[in-house]
């Protein structure tokens, strides 16, 4: 794998009013000047709402803001759409937005489920206005259209991207991998690649927060989170799950190259040292790793992630500072086993 790489100040006004009264003792007894309007506020102006947006309220991501493009935008289950929905409910081509003079129009695209505005099912292009909410066929997923300006905007993208981050290690954090991994893996088997998972358990991480104390342990989180980013591409999705475990969700990677990594990732955390500060402390992880792709066996997301972390565990049962791969077993069976790897 290549490497990717409260302050206090005094305003002019205070510093004004301090001068005076030390100048002028008997300004203290004065009467204080009534408030006027004469301009030291600058009047505030409405927003220009010129910025048309879909506002995720339910499905995959709560919270995610969708533009609308003045060349309109597409909803489906298809790669080229521009908001991908996975789920048998929705088809390939879903729905349409598209900009019109008098204002942003959704239509079905023929789908199998139907479109829905508040509720209501569409037989042809509608035009939405401030507040309605749009389903596609029986999902979960609803979005709210709204026309906003761009500040408004980009805060709710920085509200949102908040909400996928961990605080301490700014990786992504569970919600994010539990909500994109389905999608990831029926993406990887519609393309034909390979798709792994990683996970990766800081061994006897509790001890080092009893022993050193928990801000040791958040900078040994800290460290080996930037280990992980080092190791990984830039398009790899690199995340914190709790306490002391992480994942790692590798794109177009064989299952080979994926085991290097968990070597590089053992040998990398092994040579974390934070002497001559803290003495004593060696770090070292256990991972598990889970691909798909492999002698065409697939399955969801989820059962993914679990083997990788029941491949971790073993791992760690056998000593930690290594990885284990979960091989699958027969197809039939729905089983995997463990093929334990020395780092």
């Amino acid at each position: 794998m290549t490497p990717e790489p409260l302050l206090q100040r005094s305003t002019g006004a205070e510093s004004a009013f301090n001068g005076h009264r030390d100048t002028d003792p008997s300004a203290s007894q004065a009467p204080l000047p009534a408030p006027t309007n004469s301009g030291a506020w600058p009047a505030l102006r409405a927003p220009l709402r010129n910025r048309a947006v879909l506002f995720e309220l339910s499905g995959a991501a709560p919270g995610a803001v969708f533009s609308i493009h003045r060349s309109g935008i597409t909803i489906g289950r298809a790669e080229t759409a521009h908001i991908v929905i996975t789920g048998s409910e929705t088809s390939w081509e879903h729905s349409a937005l598209t900009t019109r003079s008098d204002g942003i129009y959704v239509e079905d695209l023929r789908s199998l489920n139907g479109t829905f505005v508040n509720d209501q099912r569409i037989e042809r292009a509608v035009r939405l206005a401030e507040g309605d909410q749009l389903r596609l066929g029986g999902s979960n997923t609803i979005f709210k259209f709204s026309m906003m300006g761009e500040f408004e905007e980009n805060v709710l993208r920085q509200l949102f991207a908040l909400t996928l981050r961990d605080s301490l290690t700014h990786l992504f954090n569970r919600q994010y991998i539990e909500n994109q991994l389905n999608g990831e893996v029926a993406l990887a088997e519609r393309r034909g690649e390979t798709l792994s998972i990683l996970a990766i358990d800081i061994d006897e991480f509790r001890a080092i927060n009893a022993h050193f104390g928990q801000r040791i342990g958040d900078v040994v989180m800290q460290l080996i989170a930037g280990t992980l980013v080092k190791l990984t591409r830039a398009d790899d999705v690199v995340a914190r799950l709790e306490g002391g475990k992480f994942a790692i969700i590798l794109h177009a990677t064989s299952a080979r190259n994926a085991g290097i990594l968990c070597e590089r990732v053992c040998h990398q955390v092994a040579a974390i040292a934070l002497e001559p500060t803290v003495v004593g402390l060696n770090l070292t992880v256990s991972v598990g790793l889970a691909s798909i792709g492999l002698d065409g066996y697939t399955e969801s997301g989820d059962e993914l992630f679990a083997h990788a972390q029941e491949a971790s565990r073993s791992a760690h049962a056998s000593g930690g500072n290594r990885f284990w791969v979960a091989v699958p077993a027969r197809p039939e069976t729905g089983r995997f086993g463990n093929q334990g790897n020395d780092s």
